[in-house]
């Protein structure tokens, strides 16, 4: 029995565009704006690329304004967001929350623990993170999961 969730798409490539913007960024990706045609929520977001460079720029202001005394970061020293779905504000899906984090370097943030596991990767720098008391050293490009309940 074939119980797959997913239907077979056209044996070739339909569509050879390759726009700088998608057609989803370019609905979706203006901030505080939602299109009146696109009323209807979805239980995903409708916005299938969200750019690094809008990402790097809101981490980068929110330590900005932490320099001029506004307390917009999670902790001192430490940026935080997430991407969301723009027609609920809800996760980008209904199993998956996406969040970048940047903290300043010598930051030591807070012990947290989830309830669902957790997958980071290093875009920059080093540093070292304690999982269950245990000490483990992560550079450039480390990818290491934070399992559910993990302090």
């Amino acid at each position: 029995m074939d119980v797959g969730f997913f239907k077979f798409g056209a044996e070739r490539v339909t569509n050879n565009e390759t726009p700088q913007f998608s057609q989803s960024e370019r609905i979706w990706c203006n901030p505080g704006l939602r299109p009146l045609s696109k009323l209807n929520n979805t239980a995903s977001s409708p916005i299938g690329a969200y750019r690094w460079e809008r990402t790097d720029k809101a981490l980068t202001e929110q330590l900005l304004l932490e320099d001029e005394g506004k307390m917009v970061t999670i902790e001192l020293r430490y940026a935080a967001l997430r991407y969301v779905n723009p027609m609920t504000g809800g996760d980008v899906m209904p199993t998956i929350r996406c969040e970048f984090h940047r903290l300043r370097a010598g930051t030591q943030s807070s012990v947290w623990q989830e309830v669902g596991s957790s997958v980071f990767q290093v875009f920059e720098g080093n540093g070292t993170i304690a999982l269950a008391g245990e000490m483990h050293k992560l550079e450039r490009g480390d990818i290491f999961v934070v399992p559910s309940w993990v302090p």
